[in-house]
């Protein structure tokens, strides 16, 4: 049987999975492949390449249509979908054969709340599979691969080879997606112009540069204040914060101190 080869496969391309491979190698193939005489794979994407790629004949069960199929893999539970991925083939599957009825109950054992969240999440399959490889890596959740859905791929391509080879967590990663999206789109700045602004190699640098980009007159404001208050020469163990975003004068102070004589001691200052 010839299997069809769709682009929206492409995230499944991960031969060089390590553990996936290791486990077909060490005990073989456990569950079947599912797929539709028409050579549509209906469950198994990882499995049938990395089989592929192990020069190994992959199990696959054919049927002749969808029909009842769909309920026999869910109710038999022959399918673990680990991310979510995998999540998102399989509605896209069930999509092409139920249009927008996808059965409730498919959806929750697929872990979305409704019909909308499985097609925002479906929309993630289209990134490029080198990227979405770097984002499972990570382990980063479901937000991040929201935020990269809204770039274009050659922006993606060059985050690849730039932000996404440093030290990141998921808040640094959300808040450079947020502030370079934004700023691009705003600015009509090509992302590679803004990007090559910025002279540094790390990511902490990278968000304080998108940040002040992001929000300019703030950012000024902020320098402003920051050197008024390293003018006044405050006691160690002190800060002093705007308090509320400089829609009004007021600052909040906070001091550490070591123990209860010491506040005695700052408050007779």
């Amino acid at each position: 049987m010839d299997i069809l080869d769709k682009p929206r496969w492409r995230w499944s391309f991960f031969t060089e999975d390590a553990s996936l491979l290791e486990s077909l190698k060490t005990v073989g193939q456990l569950l079947p492949i599912w797929a539709l005489k028409s050579g549509e794979i209906v469950d198994g994407f990882k499995r049938f390449w990395a089989l592929s790629a192990l020069g190994v004949e992959p199990q696959i069960m054919t049927v002749e249509n969808q029909e009842g199929l769909f309920e026999k893999i869910f109710n038999l539970n022959l399918f673990s979908p680990k991310n979510i991925l995998d999540r998102g083939q399989i509605f896209l599957t069930l999509k092409e054969h139920y249009g927008d009825d996808v059965p409730d109950s498919f959806l929750k054992k697929l872990g979305f709340k409704d019909l909308f969240t499985a097609k925002k999440v479906s929309r993630y399959l289209f990134i490029p599979q080198n990227i979405l490889k770097i984002v499972l890596n990570y382990g980063w959740a479901e937000s991040v691969y929201e935020k990269l859905g809204r770039f274009e791929d050659e922006e993606l391509l060059l985050l690849e080879k730039t932000v996404f080879t440093w030290s990141l967590n998921q808040n640094k990663i959300i808040q450079i997606l947020d502030y370079l999206f934004e700023t691009s789109r705003r600015d009509k700045i090509a992302t590679h112009t803004l990007l090559g602004e910025f002279k540094g190699q790390d990511a902490d640098g990278l968000r304080e540069f998108l940040y002040q980009k992001r929000y300019p007159r703030f950012s000024a404001q902020q320098d402003e204040f920051r050197k008024k208050v390293k003018d006044l020469k405050i006691p160690a163990g002190m800060t002093v914060e705007p308090k509320d975003a400089f829609e009004t004068e007021r600052v909040e102070v906070k001091v550490t101190l070591d123990n209860l004589e010491d506040l005695k001691k700052f408050i007779q200052k």
